[in-house]
């Protein structure tokens, strides 16, 4: 079972920094990219490194323990990444609709619920 829980908590770890990859890409300029990109994977080895150096001391603690924790802050992260996301959604879906003539901003607001 531990294995198991390792296997997958690595596939969803590789999963998860893949798609923030895509998102920072997507959502932020060329030459912030060029910040942000480098910075999210400095963040993902760094949290990587911790997690390796505090998972045997948890483990020592309560068995059970750094399975608790690791699923709670992956929790905390995802909610944050959601509201983040919707958030700059939001500012998005109005500023296109300042922007854009009423028409076209229709046409975009269509294709993007389809």
């Amino acid at each position: 079972m531990h294995v198991l829980g390792l296997l997958l908590l690595m596939a969803f770890n590789d999963l998860a920094a893949t798609w923030l990859i895509e998102v920072q890409g997507a959502v932020v300029t060329k030459s912030a990219y060029k910040i942000v990109g480098p910075f999210g994977q400095i963040v993902r080895r760094s949290i990587n490194t911790i997690t390796a150096i505090t998972g045997p001391l948890l483990f020592g603690i309560w068995p059970r323990s750094p399975y608790f924790v690791a699923g709670g802050l992956t929790l905390i992260w995802t909610v944050l990444v959601v509201v983040f996301l919707e958030k700059r959604r939001a500012a998005t879906r109005s500023l296109l609709k300042e922007k854009l003539p009423e028409a076209r901003y229709k046409a975009v607001m269509k294709m993007k619920c389809a």
